[in-house]
């Protein structure tokens, strides 16, 4: 995928959905799970959450 002639992205964008997107399948369903008992209403929660899972699909970026 190119964005305006460019390289892609080197780390997925901090959204749920480019996060989940980036994970490998077998994390998938952990994320589904955890994000489906995540309280919306607690913006420090989903914070975590998020930059949590973010981290991990960084890291499987890099991964050989």
């Amino acid at each position: 995928m190119r964005h305006l002639g460019q390289a892609p992205p080197r780390h997925p964008a901090k959204t749920l959905g480019a996060i989940r997107e980036t994970l490998p399948g077998d994390e998938g369903a952990g994320f589904d799970e955890q994000r489906d008992a995540l309280d919306l209403a607690d913006p420090e929660a989903v914070a975590a959450f998020r930059d949590y899972w973010w981290e991990r699909a960084v890291q499987a970026q890099e991964e050989p």
